[in-house]
């Protein structure tokens, strides 16, 4: 019988490509306004983040959510990102 995967969330995959990126809380923290100690313990899995702030975090990372086949949105990164 073959597993199902789920796919990632959506703070999953910004906490991911933040990681990816070698971004420091720091500058994510300042880039998008709002203090390293907050995305520190975003990405150390403490704490949540408000939709705005997640929207500011995608933006600035150049994630989009994109419909996919089934209808559902997904997650897709674009090359014109603030923090890179």
């Amino acid at each position: 019988m073959a597993k199902t995967t789920t796919p990632p969330t959506l703070t999953e995959t910004i906490r991911e490509t933040i990681r990816a990126r070698s971004l420091t809380a720091y500058r994510v923290g300042k880039t998008i306004g709002t203090t390293p100690p907050v995305i520190q313990r975003f990405l150390n899995g403490e704490r949540d983040l408000r939709g705005a702030t997640l929207d500011k975090l995608a933006a600035a990372l150049g994630l989009a959510l994109a419909p996919t086949e089934d209808g559902h949105p997904d997650l897709k990164g674009t090359t014109d990102g603030i923090v890179s």
